[in-house]
């Protein structure tokens, strides 16, 4: 069985590229941000999975991290490439995965603080279950 600790470990390696961290001064990581970080940062975590039978599912989270305008308005354009990024590397690894495909749920900004916002990507995962 797969847990969330699987999924976000899956997911890493495949949002953690060139393509995506070319555009972040920050990093990709998992389950939390760095304390105090102000950098552009990637964070991914994963709500409960199923234990189904053969294919477990569950929703992941991928929230993308950048500062505001000095006017405290959030940069929707720099969050918008950072999410197509991501959504690009992940069409392309699901593409060639027949065990591991995913739907875009939710794509929406949110204000964080009145320095910062982020872009959060709520992904619906299907995985095969590992056999035992």
């Amino acid at each position: 069985m797969k847990t969330t600790i699987d999924i976000v470990d899956r997911l890493i390696p495949i949002i953690n590229v060139a393509s995506v961290t070319s555009l972040i001064n920050g990093g990709v990581y998992a389950f939390q941000r760095p304390l105090n970080s102000e950098l552009e940062d990637i964070i991914i975590n994963s709500l409960p999975i199923s234990s189904d039978d053969v294919i477990q599912n569950g929703i992941a989270n991928i929230n993308c991290f950048c500062q505001n305008f000095s006017n405290k308005t959030p940069n929707v354009d720099k969050l918008n490439s950072f999410a197509k990024a991501v959504l690009s590397v992940l069409e392309s690894f699901a593409a060639i995965n027949e065990y591991f495909s995913f739907d875009v749920v939710w794509n929406t900004i949110l204000a964080e603080s009145e320095s910062e916002c982020y872009a959060n990507i709520r992904i619906r995962y299907y995985i095969q279950k590992e056999e035992n």
